[in-house]
């Protein structure tokens, strides 16, 4: 599959899974379950495609990377969660009610961010064999659906405004198309003499940045958010499961 067609199918993906929970009542009305079983596929699709590729590909390199970006990512969702804490306590006591929807920047920054580096590993991938971009694709295919609505699901509590949520939706839906084009853009610019070691250090560190940030999403904006959804903890961890039973049938079933 050329990585024209794979960039579109990955993309329109996106595009079609953020729109749901915001325009269609049936989506919408089951976000809550759609969000437990997007967040039990995207664990199982983590731990038991994505990340043994990356380790593969680099090692104890690919690992630091990979800690150090979570670190640091969780450092500043961290910092970012306090401010709006405290922020909230004094509009409280200034205006009488807390503001509990946050700010949904810190999410979207993140996210977009996310999608662009995933969007250069696709594209990089193509540069290192077939069998490796097929991998890519797949584990990108299958796990983009479950991100990209489960952020909507987020985003939708956050933001009553269409406007703002239109452009938040555009943000991301072009980050990863974006990220495929920058990508193959500096290729060109480079030429076509550019190492394979390069190239394969490129791959390993786009790849390690890509997987690193999306730990950080996972916990932080997909898994926690999710735990707080219902109260029947044997429910939640049920249909968590459901997504964990149907990523992994779709990881094993899947080529490459």
């Amino acid at each position: 599959m050329s990585l024209l067609l794979q960039t579109v199918l990955i993309s329109t993906l996106m595009s079609l899974c953020f729109a749901a929970p915001r325009f269609s009542t049936k989506v919408a009305a089951h976000s809550k379950i759609l969000l437990l079983i997007g967040t039990g596929g995207l664990v199982s699709l983590y731990f038991a495609d994505l990340l043994p590729d990356v380790l593969q590909l680099g090692g104890y390199s690919s690992l630091a990377i990979i800690i150090a970006v979570w670190l640091t990512y969780s450092y500043f969702h961290s910092s970012h969660v306090h401010y709006h804490e405290d922020h909230d306590v004094h509009e409280s006591h200034v205006h009488g009610s807390p503001d509990d929807h946050g700010s949904p920047k810190f999410l979207m920054i993140s996210m977009v961010s996310h999608c662009f580096s995933s969007g250069m590993l696709l594209y990089v991938s193509h540069e290192l064999s077939s069998r490796i971009a097929a991998s890519v694709f797949f584990a990108l295919i299958g796990h983009k659906g479950y991100e990209a609505l489960s952020v909507s699901v987020l985003l939708s509590q956050k933001i009553k405004e269409g406007r703002k949520f239109l452009a938040c939706a555009v943000a991301y839906s072009l980050a990863f198309p974006i990220g495929v084009i920058t990508t193959a853009a500096l290729a060109h610019f480079l030429g076509a003499g550019m190492s394979p070691v390069v190239i394969k250090t490129t791959a390993m560190v786009v790849a390690s940045v890509a997987v690193g940030s999306l730990a950080g999403c996972m916990i932080h904006d997909f898994l926690l958010p999710s735990i707080r959804h219902v109260k029947t903890r044997r429910l939640e961890a049920g249909w968590m499961l459901v997504g964990v039973a149907l990523t992994m049938f779709f990881v094993v079933g899947a080529p490459g």
